[in-house]
């Protein structure tokens, strides 16, 4: 899982979108993963399952404001 949560600036506006590769060198946006932010505080968790890519990447994208932004990444890996 993916948690983004955000707080203590200015009322945002923008989009959390999470990136995926499988060689850490071309990432492609994983379907589904866009996600608009709006307000002063706020959050989402994405709930990721049998992707079977190597690499995850969160874009932060502002369009406007400012804030905190804190990114938690609980991954758990197997043996294919």
């Amino acid at each position: 899982a993916v948690q983004v949560s955000w707080a203590g600036g200015t009322d945002i506006t923008g989009e959390l979108t999470i990136e995926c590769s499988v060689d850490g060198e071309n990432y492609c946006t994983f379907a589904g993963s866009n996600v608009t932010m709006s307000g002063t505080a706020g959050g989402h968790i994405y709930d990721i399952v049998e992707t079977h890519v190597r690499y995850l990447r969160v874009k932060i994208n502002v369009s406007s404001g400012s804030s905190i932004f804190n990114v938690r990444v609980n991954l758990r890996t197997r043996e294919m």
